[in-house]
C-alpha cells in the first residue's frame, strides 16, 4: 500500500479534528479524540502538527471558511481575531443563533 501524501494526510486529520470540534468546541479538542475519529495513532496527530494550538487554529480556520457559525461563536469569545472578522460576514445568522 502507497503512503499517504503529506497533504492528504494533513486535510484527513483536520477533518477529523473538525468533525471532533462540532462535537465539544475547537479548544476543548485532544489529540486523542482527533487520532480516535481518524483512526489514528494520537503520535501521529503530534508528528502531523506538532502543537495542538497549530491544529486547534487550522480546525477554527476551516470553520471561519465554511462557515460553522458555533465554533466562529467560541472563537470570537476566546479572542481570535480570525473568528472576530469572519463574525462581521455572519452577524444576523450568529444573533439568531444564539437568541
Amino acid at each position: 500500500m502507497a503512503r499517504m501524501k503529506k497533504e492528504d494526510r494533513e486535510n484527513e486529520l483536520r477533518a477529523a479534528a473538525l468533525a471532533v470540534a462540532k462535537k465539544v468546541g475547537y479548544k476543548a479538542i485532544t489529540r486523542e479524540m482527533v487520532a480516535e475519529q481518524g483512526g489514528v495513532s494520537a503520535g501521529l496527530i503530534s508528528h502531523t502538527f506538532g502543537d495542538m494550538e497549530v491544529l486547534k487554529q487550522a480546525v477554527l480556520a476551516e470553520a471561519c471558511k465554511i462557515p460553522i457559525l458555533p465554533l466562529i461563536v467560541e472563537g470570537v469569545l476566546h479572542r481570535d481575531p480570525l473568528a472576530r472578522r469572519t463574525a462581521k460576514k455572519y452577524k444576523d445568522e450568529i444573533i439568531a443563533l444564539l437568541f
